[in-house]
């Protein structure tokens, strides 16, 4: 039996032949489902498979009370020894589901060339009758490309994702740093804590043997000098410890930064994929300054750690 439900989808595959996601439609008619891979550049045009519903698996099953929510993956046989992975919503791929069960397995729908082969015409028909282009192509195959993201709009989510990893990378990095300087800082304060309990304790025993041992000059000499040294190195504590804490402050300035900077790429991000371009454009142009402002903290910051 032939299926004559039809219905039109975008999605994405991802083809062993060239790694990674790439955007495609998907139309459903007359028993087979037809993939339209968005061309990759200019001069790269798009591609079309038509795989059988019956060389479809992972579909979900068809039932009552089934979530269509989300999406889904499934494979596409595209010819004998090669196959494409499907993202598709699983509200469409019910759909095909459905018309998968309405579909007859053919004998052997591969031929010689090892692609996939709608069914032969009626032996009646005349062998010298070659089909025009316009019979060939499945119906609304145009109109499911037209529908499909443009070049600008996939560049646009690759230059969003790109750009989110980007700034997580550095917002790793400003956190590392930030807790590393506040490290240093409690370091600092310990040391200061205990180079001032040194020298409260050399002030008294000075004070003690000023009046115990009023002719011992030199040791008293010797322990003026010591207390100076501790003054010394008190200062110069303290001077370190503003600085890792001036340090830690920049880092969380700049993390907070970095963190709404994402929050308005990510607001920018779900726009782009719900295909508000209007709404994401609004959203980028606000991420902008903030995602400037974050980059500056990042600069100053590692001028610190650096200087």
């Amino acid at each position: 039996m032939t299926s004559h439900s039809s219905a039109l989808t975008t999605g994405f595959i991802r083809d062993p032949q060239t790694p990674g996601l790439h955007v495609a439609a998907f139309e459903l008619a007359d028993g087979y489902l037809t993939i339209v891979r968005e061309a990759g550049s200019v001069t790269d045009g798009a591609t079309t498979h038509t795989v059988a519903l019956t060389d479809i698996t992972g579909l979900p099953d068809v039932g009552v009370g089934q979530d269509h929510d989300g999406s889904r993956t499934i494979t596409c046989r595209i010819d004998a020894d090669r196959s494409v992975d499907a993202v598709l919503p699983v509200a469409f791929l019910t759909q095909v589901a459905q018309a998968s069960e309405q579909v007859a397995p053919p004998p052997d729908h591969f031929g010689a060339a090892g692609s996939a082969q709608p069914p032969k015409a009626d032996a009646s028909v005349d062998e010298d009758v070659h089909p025009t282009p316009a019979e060939t192509t499945p119906p609304s195959l145009t109109a499911s490309t037209r529908r499909g993201p443009t070049r600008w709009q996939v560049a646009g989510r690759v230059g969003n994702s790109l750009l989110v990893f980007i700034l997580l990378g550095s917002l790793v990095y400003v956190r590392k740093t930030s807790n590393d300087q506040t490290d240093r800082a409690n370091q600092a304060e310990a040391t200061l804590a205990a180079t001032d309990a040194e020298l409260t304790q050399t002030k008294e025993s000075l004070d003690e043997r000023t009046k115990d041992l009023s002719d011992s000059n030199e040791e008293n000499a010797d322990l003026t000098a010591r207390v100076s040294e501790l003054s010394n190195e008190k200062a110069e504590v303290q001077d370190e410890r503003n600085a890792a804490r001036e340090v830690s402050s920049l880092a969380t300035k700049a993390a907070g930064k970095m963190l709404e900077c994402r929050d308005r790429i990510l607001d920018a991000m779900q726009y782009s994929a719900a295909q508000l371009y209007d709404s994401t454009i609004s959203a980028l142009d606000d991420a902008a300054p903030m995602c400037q402002e974050a980059n500056t903290l990042v600069s100053d910051l590692v001028d610190s750690v650096e200087g």
